[in-house]
């Protein structure tokens, strides 16, 4: 079973936060996944700056399932070639240029890069993206998209670069990386479990919510420019509740950005659906999110933001049960099945060229994303009508509820449960370890290149700046009679180090110096490779010349 080391930052793998993001609730529930994934005694491997977020990482793995003392091993961000016992390294997000380049190191065949979409309409991730035509990456690297419109996002992109190095440089690249479709998870047995543990009846009672009335819910970030504009909603909701002649419910059960947001949605809701009753709750709270599930007759979640690129929460809809109403807009078509599982409602959005401007003023920064995610998605629309058709239908027919709720819950099961998208990746970790075998090298480093040219040696990239160099046929000499006591006493004056590494290198050719009246002769043939070698001792050198405590001479 192949596994792959974990790019782990504790901050990344929180969901409890003052303003939860949809992509910390997938990297908890990956994390989760994987930790139940794991098979007695099977080694894991956390990449992380420190031992103290290694063992963050650990404990965070018990709690979610491992089996008691897996061994985890820490591999810190500098030690890149141990990363070869994995295999793989997994980073949480779409940026692997880095990554590629500090493989380049040790070698691309050592390990394989695996990268994860989440939003990717900030510049960084697109970035990120454009990158992979220059970056080392290789074959046996992926990125996983986690839905079929994102896949065909990253490939536009990808394509659009390649067309603009023809033109450059005359040749297309070809495309670096696997783009792999799989989806996020949902732990659905952990749904079911929270779902039937708390009392329908006592908690639609406890909000004084009727055991006829039909509870819409909509749970997840609660943002007009970012997430789901709540126009479409409450429209369809008043609509559906006058066409169905049932006593509609609308739970809003999340967060929101500020103060301000949370008086519009008040203030919109009040003025667009009078008819419908609204409940605001605070969706941070695990209680307060599992008897939402439990009371709700219908998950209505009509998205209509470029930034949304998978959708958690139908899935969390579906392994509770609930059929849904979502809009026909990226991850949502993938996971939601039109008339089985609940509906997808149409949206429509403007044609491409329309939207330069936008495009303008992301790339030069005079908007941030936030802006430019709000004014685009201000011009793109769901079906009103349709939404209200929807609801209207499922609201006054109890038995069409149960029987997509019932295949909601299946599919979530079948199809979306973490246990099954981890073997998925554990899959793709075994594939690309076998294109690590057979796949062609891309670009392959030779010796006189840098690993890296934009992180080039120093001395090598700056070269050009200083008159001259410590190499074969220099003299180093003891400006000193007392080499060492003169070493001694400036080391010890305000300002004189640095970079303490080099103290005790530096202090190993001050004790060569004592007796040596004709100095130390730089000797070796000059070598690139033997400068690497030997490079510590060659700076402890030149920091002492610069101390005054020797002369560098021919």
């Amino acid at each position: 079973m192949r596994t792959a080391a974990i790019r782990y930052h504790p901050s990344g793998f929180k969901f409890e936060r003052e303003r939860p993001m949809g992509l910390h609730a997938a990297n908890v529930g990956f994390l989760g996944g994987f930790a139940a994934s794991i098979s007695e005694g099977e080694r894991v491997y956390c990449y992380a700056r420190s031992a103290a977020d290694a063992d963050d990482f650990a404990a965070r793995l018990g709690e979610l399932g491992a089996p008691r003392g897996t061994p985890v091993e820490h591999i810190a961000l500098t030690a890149v070639e141990q990363l070869a016992k994995p295999g793989c390294l997994y980073v949480p997000a779409p940026v692997l240029g880095s990554s590629a380049w500090h493989r380049r190191h040790v070698g691309n065949r050592q390990y394989s890069l695996c990268g994860v979409t989440h939003t990717m309409s900030s510049a960084r991730a697109m970035d990120a993206v454009i990158d992979y035509l220059v970056a080392p990456v290789q074959r046996w690297d992926a990125l996983v998209c986690t839905s079929t419109a994102i896949k065909s996002m990253v490939e536009r992109m990808l394509e659009q670069m390649a067309d603009y190095l023809v033109a450059r440089v005359g040749a297309r690249p070809v495309m670096p990386v696997g783009l792999p479709v799989i989806p996020l998870g949902v732990d659905s047995r952990v749904y079911a479990a929270a779902v039937e543990g708390v009392s329908r009846q006592g908690y639609r009672a406890q909000h004084g919510i009727a055991d006829n009335d039909v509870v819409i819910l909509f749970l997840g970030r609660l943002s007009a420019h970012s997430k789901a504009h709540p126009t479409p909603m409450f429209l369809a909701l008043e609509r559906a509740q006058r066409a169905s002649g049932k006593n509609i419910v609308l739970l809003l059960v999340g967060w929101f950005h500020n103060d301000a947001t949370r008086d519009g949605f008040a203030a919109a809701a009040g003025t667009l659906m009078p008819s419908v009753r609204v409940l605001t709750l605070d969706g941070k709270d695990a209680a307060v999110r599992a008897g939402a599930w439990r009371a709700a007759d219908i998950f209505v979640s009509l998205v209509d933001n470029i930034q949304e690129s998978f959708g958690l929460t139908p899935l969390e809809a579906m392994a509770s049960g609930l059929p849904c109403v979502v809009s026909d807009w990226d991850g949502y078509r993938d996971n939601v099945v039109d008339g089985e599982t609940g509906f997808l409602i149409p949206t429509v959005m403007p044609p491409p060229g329309a939207g330069q401007d936008l495009a303008i003023a992301h790339a030069l920064e005079v908007e941030n994303h936030d802006v430019y995610v709000a004014r685009s998605s201000q011009a793109i629309s769901v079906d009103i009508e349709a939404a209200a058709a929807a609801i209207a239908r499922l609201a006054g027919d109890e038995a069409m509820r149960i029987r997509m709720g019932a295949g909601g819950r299946r599919r979530a099961a079948e199809h979306y449960d973490w246990r099954i998208v981890i073997s998925q990746y554990r899959q793709l970790w075994a594939e690309l370890a076998e294109l690590r075998r057979s796949a062609d090298e891309m670009a392959p480093r030779t010796a006189a290149q840098a690993p890296w040219p934009a992180r080039e040696d120093p001395f090598a990239l700056f070269a050009g700046f200083g008159s001259g160099r410590i190499e074969p046929g220099c003299r180093i000499l003891a400006a000193d009679r007392s080499p060492l006591g003169a070493f001694e006493r400036l080391t010890r004056v305000p300002l004189s180090v640095i970079d303490g590494s080099l103290l005790v290198d530096a202090e190993a050719v001050m004790r060569q110096l004592e007796g040596a009246p004709r100095g130390l002769a730089i000797e070796g043939d000059g070598s690139r490779h033997e400068a690497r070698e030997r490079g510590p001792m060659l700076r402890a050198m030149a920091w002492l010349a610069k101390l005054g405590l020797v002369k560098i001479v021919r």
